[in-house]
């Protein structure tokens, strides 16, 4: 009885990976999909707002993600 247990438990296992993988590959198959709609030039735009602020208060920036009393 415990070699049973033991082979349907691998089973179920082998059956959640196979899941895990088709789920992987539609999770990927959607970021494609995202990566095709994704505005070069506001990520661009975005970046240089970024840099730009950086360049001017690099402390001040990094500090507005930093967590108070755990939030």
């Amino acid at each position: 009885m415990e070699r049973i247990t033991r082979s349907r438990s691998q089973a179920d296992h082998e059956e959640a990976d196979v899941m895990d993988d088709q789920e992987l590959q539609a999770a990927q198959e959607a970021a494609r999909a995202n990566l095709d709609e994704i505005d070069l030039d506001e990520v661009d735009s975005l970046l240089e707002e970024i840099d730009d602020v950086l360049e001017k208060n690099a402390t001040g920036f990094i500090s507005g993600f930093v967590q108070v009393n755990g939030q």
